[in-house]
C-alpha cells in the first residue's frame, strides 16, 4: 500500500499506522517522534499505580541488554485497562454462576478466576476478560488489585472489589499522565492521551468507563475521581512518588497560590477519626495555565500510621473539589494489603455505618434530575453509588453523579444531584426508587414522591 500510494500520490505523507514499533524493528529506543505519533499502543492491563508517576511511558519501558529503552512519546494514542461491569450487568450478560469460593484453597469449580489469574471461565475467557495481577514497582512482587481487599467468596464480591481496583487503576493513569503533561516530552509530556475505551462494542469484561447497558463503573468514577469531574478546571493531587502535592491549572487563567496554607492533608481511620494535619504551599506564587504546580514540601507520612487510612486533599481555592485516597503506608513504602477494607465489608471489622438520606428537590422537567441530601449518622461511609428504578426494580440507564463522593465522614452532610443520560430521560417520570448502595453499610432504599404531587406541593 505505502509502494502503490508513493506511485499514485507522491506529494502525500502516509504511513500505514500512528505506531512506528520503533520503525517496524521493535526496538522502542528507535522511535522517531517527528515519523510517528508512539512506538505502540497500550498498555491495556493493570499497572501499578506507583507506574504512572514514576516513568515517562507507563508501561512501555522495554528491557533490552539489561537496560531500559528510552524513548519519547508526544502524543499518547491509546491506553487502557481492565474494567468490570457491574453485578447486574453482569446477570443480564449471563456471566454469573450460582458458584461460592471455599475458603480453605484457591479452587473456584470455574466460577471466579483465581489470585493468580488462572481458572478464567470459558465464557468470561471468551468476553474478553483481562487479569487483575500487579508487579509491585516497590518489591518486585506480584499482587491481584482484587485479593488484596480478601478473598472474594462469591462473584458479587468479585465485582464489588473489582469495582474499587478499576477506579484505583484509572484514577492513577489520569493524574500520574496529567502529573508530567505540560513538561517536556523528554520528561514525560504529553499533547494528549487517549483512553481505549469510553465503551466497549459488545459486553466485553475489559477497556470501557460505563458498560454495555450504560451503567457507570468504577472506571468511570476513576477518570473523574483523577481530573476533579466534568467541566473543572483546576484539580489538587498527590504524586504518589514524591509524595508532593501538585496543583493542576487547565483553566483559561492564572491563580494566585501565594498563601502559605493553600493546601491541607488530613488522614482518617477507617472509624472516621482524624489522625493527622498537613499544610502545604506552592514552589511559585502564580499558577499559570496549563501548568502543573508543585508543592515546597513533601507528605510527611507519619511512622504510627500503617493501618489503611483515607487521604483528603482540601484547597482553598474556590470551586476546587476535595480529593480523596485510600492508602496503606508501612516503613516508607506503599502496601497492597487492603484486607481490612474486605472484612469491613464483610461485617467483620469495622464501624458500623448509618445513613441518612432523603430528597431535596426534583427538577422539573425530569432530565434536570435530583437533588438528595445524604447525612452520616454514624461510622464513615466509602464508595456510595446509586441506582434508579422504575416500578418493577429494573435500573434506569444512565445514571450520572455530579460529583460522586468517595468519603463522607461522621456527621458529615453532603448534596450530591443526579441526572438522567439522554435515553433514560423518557423513562425519568418512572423513577420509583433511588439505591444508594455502600461499601460497608445496608443498602438504603429512597420512594421517590411523584412528580404530580411534587408540583401539587
Amino acid at each position: 500500500l505505502q509502494k502503490l500510494m508513493g506511485k499514485l500520490d507522491y506529494d502525500r505523507f502516509f504511513i500505514l499506522s500512528s505506531m512506528d514499533g520503533g520503525h517496524w524493528g521493535l526496538n522502542y529506543s528507535d522511535h522517531d517522534d517527528d515519523f510517528a505519533l508512539a512506538v505502540k499502543d497500550g498498555p491495556y492491563g493493570l499497572l501499578d499505580p506507583l507506574t504512572f508517576f514514576r516513568e515517562n511511558n507507563p508501561g512501555l519501558q522495554q528491557q533490552q541488554n539489561g537496560s531500559s529503552s528510552i524513548f519519547n512519546i508526544s502524543f499518547q494514542p491509546e491506553v487502557g485497562s481492565s474494567s468490570m461491569p457491574q453485578y447486574e450487568s453482569l446477570l443480564r450478560m449471563g456471566l454469573v454462576q450460582n458458584a461460592i469460593m471455599n475458603d480453605d484453597d484457591n479452587k473456584t469449580n470455574n466460577a471466579l478466576p483465581t489470585l493468580d489469574d488462572e481458572n478464567v471461565p470459558p465464557l468470561w475467557s471468551y468476553h474478553n476478560f483481562e487479569g487483575y495481577s500487579v508487579k509491585n514497582m516497590e518489591n518486585n512482587k506480584s499482587y491481584n488489585a482484587i485479593y488484596q481487599y480478601g478473598k472474594p467468596l462469591s462473584i458479587k464480591e468479585f465485582v464489588a472489589r473489582a469495582q474499587l481496583a478499576c477506579h484505583q487503576q484509572y484514577k492513577s493513569l489520569i493524574e500520574g499522565f496529567t502529573s508530567k503533561m505540560f513538561d517536556d516530552t523528554s520528561r514525560g509530556g504529553k499533547t494528549a492521551v487517549t483512553i481505549w475505551k469510553t465503551q466497549t462494542p459488545w459486553p466485553s469484561l475489559r477497556g470501557f468507563m460505563y458498560d454495555w447497558f450504560l451503567d457507570l463503573t468504577g472506571s468511570f468514577h476513576g477518570v473523574t475521581a483523577g481530573t476533579g469531574g466534568k467541566s473543572v478546571p483546576i484539580h489538587v493531587q498527590l504524586n504518589l512518588e514524591s509524595m508532593k502535592i501538585e496543583l493542576v491549572n487547565r483553566g483559561r487563567t492564572n491563580l494566585n497560590v501565594s498563601s502559605s496554607s493553600a493546601i491541607v492533608v488530613d488522614v482518617f481511620d477507617i472509624w472516621s477519626k482524624h489522625k493527622f494535619r498537613q499544610y502545604f504551599s506552592f514552589e511559585h506564587a502564580t499558577s499559570t495555565l496549563g501548568s502543573v504546580s508543585t508543592s515546597r514540601d513533601a507528605l510527611s507520612w507519619p511512622s504510627s500510621i500503617t493501618d489503611v487510612s483515607f487521604v483528603r486533599i482540601r484547597s482553598c481555592i474556590e470551586n476546587v473539589r476535595d480529593n480523596w485516597y485510600w492508602m496503606r503506608r508501612i516503613n516508607g513504602v506503599y502496601s497492597n494489603d487492603y484486607s481490612a477494607l474486605g472484612a469491613w465489608r464483610d461485617g467483620k471489622y469495622g464501624p458500623t455505618v448509618k445513613l441518612d438520606v432523603n430528597i431535596l428537590d426534583m427538577k422539573s422537567p425530569p432530565n434536570d434530575g435530583f437533588l438528595l441530601r445524604l447525612k452520616v449518622m454514624e461510622g464513615l461511609v466509602f464508595y456510595p453509588t446509586f441506582t434508579a428504578r422504575n416500578h418493577v426494580g429494573d435500573r434506569v440507564l444512565p445514571l450520572f453523579v455530579d460529583h460522586m463522593p468517595m468519603v463522607i465522614l461522621e456527621g458529615e452532610e453532603l448534596i450530591v444531584h443526579l441526572s438522567l443520560g439522554k435515553t433514560a430521560q423518557i423513562n425519568a417520570r418512572g423513577v420509583k426508587t433511588i439505591d444508594i448502595d455502600m461499601w460497608a453499610g445496608e443498602r438504603k432504599t429512597l420512594f421517590m414522591p411523584s412528580w404530580t404531587s411534587l408540583r401539587s406541593s
